[in-house]
């Protein structure tokens, strides 16, 4: 089955799904995999009506695609994982109400922690030497089965993140945590997560491709040039799109609250 990989979208699914969409028509794919962080961008804590359109927009495109055959996995990351499990931290918001609606879209995507693709396992971050793989991994995730195996997920932060462990979680590892200490058993995976300037082939494949950051007196300006990744019959094929341009710039301007 031909399958699409894409990175984090924080926020900004008004400009990368319509990418998506039209890489999955070319390319006639025939599954696509997010691999989470859905939510969550500098700045927007509290711009309530962008955390819903983006959430709302992912459902749609899910939706459509399911009725054209087309599957869509929605795997959690570190920034969903705190709405689903009423943990508030630094980077979540502040509103209530808010918390609470988006808690409900996400579960309602359907996530999970992994998916198995081949020889390729793909989760958010990535699993390490000290997380093996479970069977709940691979199912989706309600509050009442998994809310509590999530939060231990969600608190088990590496030393590299700043947390109090050796290695981040499969929603946490960093990707040197992943690429240098990686789980024997799963020698070859595709991760999200960790930031990269493109997407470099090999055993651990880093697909984080969309981020930016906000420079006062700079603006946006973008880390990533955008590549999703197409898998098929055992080849890997990086597709580039048009994400490195002045157009992202301005459609990261007027979606995102000027960054505090």
């Amino acid at each position: 089955m031909k399958t699409l990989f894409v990175g984090d979208l924080h926020l900004q699914q008004a400009l990368i799904l319509p990418k998506v969409a039209k890489v999955v028509a070319q390319e006639k794919i025939e599954r696509v995999i997010f691999t989470g962080d859905y939510v969550d961008a500098y700045g927007q804590k509290n711009n309530s009506t962008l955390f819903l359109s983006a959430l709302d927009l992912l459902k749609e495109f899910k939706e459509e695609h399911l009725q054209k055959g087309i599957e869509v996995v929605n795997l959690v990351g570190n920034h969903d994982a705190p709405y689903m499990i009423d943990r508030r931290n630094h980077y979540t918001s502040e509103d209530p109400e808010l918390i609470l609606a988006v808690k409900k879209r996400l579960y309602g995507l359907g996530l999970q922690v992994a998916f198995q693709l081949d020889d390729y396992l793909v989760s958010h971050a990535g699993f390490n030497q000290d997380f093996e793989v479970e069977d709940w991994n691979f199912e989706t995730m309600t509050e009442e089965e998994h809310k509590a195996k999530l939060y231990e997920y969600q608190t088990h932060v590496g030393y590299i993140r700043r947390g109090r462990f050796p290695y981040g979680s499969p929603i946490w590892s960093d990707f040197m945590e992943t690429t240098l200490h990686t789980n024997p058993k799963y020698p070859k995976q595709v991760v999200g997560h960790t930031p990269q300037k493109a997407i470099q082939l090999g055993n651990i494949i880093g697909i984080d491709t969309f981020s930016n950051n906000y420079i006062s007196e700079q603006g946006w300006q973008l880390i990533g040039n955008g590549d999703l990744l197409c898998y098929e019959e055992g080849q890997f094929k990086v597709i580039p799109t048009d994400w490195p341009s002045k157009a992202t710039i301005k459609g990261l301007e007027k979606l995102f609250w000027p960054g505090e």
